[in-house]
This record gives C-alpha cells, sequence and structure tokens, in this order.
C-alpha cells in the first residue's frame, strides 16, 4: 500500500468545488485534513491544523488586501506554505503574493499535472 504523500487543508466555499479538490488529490495518495469554507474558520481550530503540510485555497474575495493579512497570520502560527488559485488576468494578487516565499499561486483553470506537480515540490521542499 502507497504511504500518504502529505496533509492537505482544503479552503473553499463552494462545497461542490471543495468536494472534487479533495477526490483528486485523495486519488493522488494525499490525505485531505479537513475542507472549510473561509480562512477565517483555521483560527477556530488551529490545534488540529498542526500537522499539515500546505494550505490550498481559491483567492476569490473582494478585499484581497484584508485576506494577505490573514494569510500571514495563519503562516505565522501554522508555519504552512499557501496554494493561492487566482484568475488568470489577476496580477494584482500574484504580485502582492510575489513579496512571500510561503505563498505560491496557480492559474486557474489548471490541469491535475501542474497543480500535483506543484503540490509535490512544495511538500518536498518544506519537509
Amino acid at each position: 500500500m502507497e504511504s500518504v504523500k502529505g496533509n492537505i487543508l482544503i479552503v473553499e466555499h463552494e462545497a461542490i468545488i471543495a468536494l472534487d479538490i479533495k477526490k483528486r488529490f485523495e486519488n493522488f495518495g494525499y490525505n485531505i485534513v479537513n475542507t472549510i469554507p473561509s480562512i477565517e474558520d483555521i483560527f477556530a481550530n488551529l490545534h488540529s491544523y498542526k500537522g499539515v503540510d500546505l494550505i490550498l485555497l481559491d483567492s476569490e474575495t473582494s478585499d484581497f488586501s484584508q485576506r494577505m493579512s490573514t494569510l500571514e497570520r495563519i503562516y505565522r502560527s501554522l508555519r504552512t506554505p499557501l496554494i493561492l488559485f487566482i484568475s488568470k488576468n489577476d496580477e494584482n494578487i500574484r504580485a502582492k503574493c510575489e513579496k512571500y516565499d510561503t505563498i505560491r499561486v496557480i492559474e486557474k483553470p489548471f490541469n491535475d499535472k501542474e497543480l500535483m506537480d506543484a503540490v509535490a515540490n512544495i511538500i518536498k521542499d518544506v519537509n
């Protein structure tokens, strides 16, 4: 039996999309620790996410600057890198994320290979 490749937390407000992402990662051998609807929910159960290798989240928000502050707090608390899914034309968010070594950006739409390669590299770098 293949061992788990890493522990991932998914932050996605649309339940059907969260389920799709969860199934994709489980099919590739990853353990999904949880799926939650917002990044603010991480703080409610912070102790539960100490063993997480990576957090995946969608960038869709009206006030991304405020979200960056929350992402920084999450990283300081958990020391866990993040992958942020952004729209192809969202250069503003890309520019803000480039300041951080711990936040990687993947443009939507993406394919499974691109996503799995990025996740594997990040988890390898962390471990």
